[in-house]
């Protein structure tokens, strides 16, 4: 509050704006000889705050999407003003479940290379398989990170994310890959594999002119 009893709004336009959208009042504090290094100290800090998460920047940008005002990544990267890689990477966290991330304990942290994996990981399984996961991250009434105590954020959100990682695994189930064994066609000279419609030969003891037979007769075979 000035000398004279104006008051003079030093921050908050933004928040002005939305009160006035929302038709609400706009409450602020007052105070009285706020000099001008005074004043320049409380917008520095009214304006600290950290970057907004992949998630919250694929959430606008999803809804320019949805609006219609931005029909693809090209006019989105132009628009926030970044790369097309850092769009795929947002709106990739945009689609996740929010109980998923929620698993973690701090969104603003997940980088781009943890969200397309963990997007890659989620989609591909099945919707049985998907709703299983989102049971897992809210059982007990409390969320994956905080079944981790006495560690750092960054070692709480790497055991987070290998902890999804085997729930992911357990539910594909994929079985282990059968070698397919070779078939003799002459005994320690001559074996073949076949898998699908390919053919695979195998020969011992071959010379170069017996080599240049069998190739040549292959050749006129497969012509």
């Amino acid at each position: 509050m000035t000398k004279d009893g104006k008051i003079e709004v030093l921050d908050g336009s933004r928040r002005r704006k939305s009160c006035i959208l929302a038709e609400q009042d706009f409450l602020i504090y007052v105070a009285e000889n706020i000099d001008t290094q005074h004043a320049k100290f409380l917008s520095d800090v009214a304006n600290a705050h950290k970057p907004l998460s992949l998630y919250e920047k694929g959430r606008e940008m999803q809804a320019k999407l949805d609006s219609g005002e931005i029909t693809d990544q090209k006019g989105l990267a132009s628009l926030f003003q970044c790369s097309e890689a850092l769009v795929s990477g947002a709106l990739k966290a945009a689609s996740l479940p929010l109980p998923l991330l929620q698993a973690y304990p701090n969104v603003t942290e997940l980088g781009r290379p943890t969200i397309v994996k963990l997007h890659k990981q989620f989609f591909g399984l099945s919707d049985k398989a998907k709703q299983t996961i989102l049971d897992k991250c809210q059982a007990d009434g409390a969320f994956v990170w905080q079944r981790f105590s006495e560690m750092g954020e960054a070692q709480i959100t790497k055991q987070v994310s290998a902890e999804i990682e085997n729930w992911i695994a357990e539910l594909q189930g994929a079985p282990k890959a059968t070698a397919t064994k070779a078939v003799d066609l002459v005994k320690g000279r001559a074996s073949y594999t076949r898998k699908g419609q390919s053919l695979a030969l195998n020969l011992k003891k071959v010379d170069d002119v017996l080599a240049q037979e069998i190739l040549q007769f292959i050749e006129g075979k497969l012509k």
